[in-house]
């Protein structure tokens, strides 16, 4: 793992606003790759010490679908040069501990 890369995306959650109010925090970076942590507390759940609420997986899977994108294309760190075009997150019960997505992207070419 690159330390640079890993440093490079670190710095995207700490200048992100919405990153630093969940407190993402990113464990591991590689290209194409990110693992991306959010500690469960009381702040992000539906009520103190019930389930972590849904949108906070939504977005964190979201987030490390642009966090792995950023480490292979420079236009898109910063989550700057890229949308999502569509976010489906299917739940199969209810989250209380902590948050971790993990992403891997790769690059495909159609010709």
């Amino acid at each position: 793992m690159s330390d640079d890369l890993l440093e490079r995306v670190r710095a995207r959650a700490r200048d992100n606003a919405f990153w630093r109010y969940l407190g993402v925090e990113v464990a591991e970076a590689s290209e194409g790759r990110v693992r991306l942590l959010v500690r469960a507390r009381d702040e992000i759940r539906n009520a103190p010490g019930a389930p972590v609420h849904g949108g906070v997986f939504s977005a964190l899977v979201d987030m490390a679908v642009g966090g792995a994108l950023s480490t292979m294309h420079e236009a898109s760190a910063g989550g700057v040069g890229q949308t999502t075009l569509d976010l489906n997150v299917s739940f199969m019960g209810a989250g209380t501990g902590d948050v971790i997505a993990l992403d891997l992207a790769r690059q495909q070419r159609f010709f």
